[in-house]
């Protein structure tokens, strides 16, 4: 029996390597990954595809355009569309059943939601173990992370340092739109790795760019560097 596929349609590779390190020691299944709806069509086409877990907000062809498509496609209306938006309330559930999404994830996705998630659709893998975890406060400057978290806090630690020089420039540029993707990136997997706070200045940086307010992108950015200049990351002991 040929082993079930998943399509992560992210534009983000963080939430790629996220998305792929939560699912890593659930057996029975591959994951391919698309970067916008158009990417993820043509996979669709070529791939016998189970299930879809699908960034709404993307490049090219974004992800309600990208579910109602694909549930227009012969043969491909049956497979599971599981939205991933960092947008709250109940008119972006709506919004996003509406377009074709079967279900709903909250970015930043976090790992028992998205195990949780591929159990009921797929019946694979085991559930999330429902342990206790000792988490440093949204503000906190003391960060415990999961150990299998361990290789990607580095890399993604990284970029958030260049995101604070990319948004330096873009502001000397004028280039508010490139802000608003880059506080948008932050919102969406900052929580997902540990970093809430981290998401919360995304999202503070997503709107003001969205706002044309400059002062607050530019307080925000300032917020940001400060922040990583501090934070101390702790590796949870499992045992």
């Amino acid at each position: 029996m040929k082993r079930p596929t998943i399509l992560v349609v992210d534009d983000v590779e963080d939430n790629w390597k996220l998305i792929e390190n939560h699912l890593r020691k659930i057996k029975g299944f591959d994951i391919v990954f698309a970067r916008n709806g158009i990417e993820a069509i043509g996979m669709i086409r070529k791939l016998n595809i189970s299930l879809i877990l699908m960034d709404m907000e993307m490049p090219v062809m974004d992800g309600y355009t990208a579910a109602r498509t694909i549930k227009g496609l012969k043969g491909a209306d049956m497979i599971p569309v599981i939205a991933m938006t960092a947008h709250e309330g109940e008119n972006e559930i709506r919004k996003c059943i509406k377009s074709g999404c079967n279900d709903y994830l909250s970015k930043p996705v976090k790992k028992d939601s998205l195990v949780n998630i591929i159990n009921k659709y797929l019946g694979v893998g085991s559930m999330a173990e429902k342990a206790e975890e000792k988490k440093g406060k949204t503000g906190d400057k003391v960060i415990y992370i999961d150990p299998d978290l361990e290789e990607l806090i580095p890399g993604f630690l990284e970029k958030r340092r260049k995101d604070v020089e990319k948004i330096s420039q873009f502001l000397d540029e004028g280039n508010l739109k490139e802000i608003y993707v880059i506080g948008h990136s932050m919102s969406g997997s900052g929580g997902g790795y540990g970093f809430d706070r981290i998401s919360e200045i995304g999202k503070g940086i997503e709107e003001a760019a969205s706002n044309g307010n400059v002062e607050d992108i530019k307080r925000l950015n300032n917020l940001l560097a400060d922040y990583l200049s501090a934070v101390k990351v702790v590796i949870r002991d499992e045992g």
